[in-house]
């Protein structure tokens, strides 16, 4: 498997290691990563500037994937599906988790930031909706990767459908997730 990581500031480090497992936890799946997309915390990384950062660190938090496997609890989710990916990874058992304020967890992880990411062939990422998020699209499009950043999605005026009499999907400037999650929800629109 390739494997894109950056070793320090502004140097990347191109290598091969084994494949990914194969044997997967009941709630986690198996990815193949078809596109990433590159945004400001990926640069501050390179730069040295990224505050809640250690190196060496694989980056990519922004992916649009294809499932390969899926562990047995997966009800979101089945191989081939495209998706999009939830960068944050929440443990579930906090006081915030247990609240359903996942966003506002204690242990919160984001991927290519506090814990590996998506710049290598394949990961194994946990499934519990809404971590993977099936996308409408038969392709990852390239210029809609970047998830819906959680801690917004709930209460920001961004993530909202403002123009319903022409059908349009305005408002989603937080990439592929948020435009499957407001097709999901029955708005229709031109991509």
């Amino acid at each position: 498997m390739r494997t894109i990581r950056l070793e320090e500031p502004g140097r990347f480090a191109l290598f091969t290691n084994e494949e990914c497992a194969t044997s997967l936890n009941p709630d986690e799946a198996l990815v193949r990563v078809h596109r990433i997309g590159i945004c400001g915390t990926d640069i501050h990384a390179y730069r040295g500037n990224q505050p809640f950062f250690r190196y060496p660190r694989i980056l990519g938090h922004e992916l649009g994937v294809e499932v390969v496997a899926v562990g047995s609890s997966s009800t979101n989710v089945r191989p081939g599906d495209r998706c999009s990916v939830e960068p944050y990874l929440n443990c579930g058992h906090c006081i915030a988790c247990r609240r359903g304020k996942t966003n506002c967890c204690a242990n919160l992880q984001v991927l290519g930031v506090h814990t590996d990411g998506g710049m290598r062939d394949a990961l194994v990422v946990p499934i519990p909706s809404p971590r993977t998020h099936p996308s409408i699209q038969s392709e990852c499009a390239p210029g809609r990767l970047c998830p819906y950043h959680q801690p917004g999605r709930k209460r920001s005026p961004r993530h909202r459908c403002l123009d319903n009499a022409s059908r349009r999907v305005c408002g989603c400037d937080r990439g592929i997730s948020s435009l499957d999650q407001a097709r999901n929800r029955g708005h229709q629109g031109d991509d």
